[in-house]
């Protein structure tokens, strides 16, 4: 939960400018999430389309280089499939979010932030 100063003036103009920056710093963590999981749904587009196309290349060439593909990216998987440090940056976040505006709720934060 966001707490305003208690000790600074109460007047219109420093309310609404508390007001205005808990809004655009809200505004903010949303449009950095949302990049984030639009980063994260490329990758796993990606990793589809790796695979269909290299199913696709040993259906036509009678070849059988997808397994061969395959565990060359699951020997690689931590940047290609499991994304540690995106879905680290997502994950602070919402804890960020969370701890700043709903009082450590991070269903609330992340259906804010979504």
């Amino acid at each position: 939960v966001l707490r305003l100063d208690p000790d600074a003036e109460e007047d219109g103009a420093t309310l609404s400018k508390q007001v205005l920056t808990v809004d655009s710093s809200k505004r903010a963590f949303r449009d950095l999430y949302r990049e984030l999981k639009l980063l994260q749904n490329f990758n796993i587009l990606n990793y589809t389309a790796f695979v269909k196309i290299f199913k696709k290349h040993d259906k036509t060439t009678g070849l059988k280089t997808v397994k061969k593909m395959m565990a060359l990216i699951h020997k690689y998987r931590e940047g290609f499939v499991e994304m540690p440090e995106l879905l680290g940056l997502m994950d602070r976040s919402e804890s960020l979010v969370a701890k700043a505006y709903f009082g450590n709720n991070r269903l609330l934060a992340r259906s804010e932030l979504l």
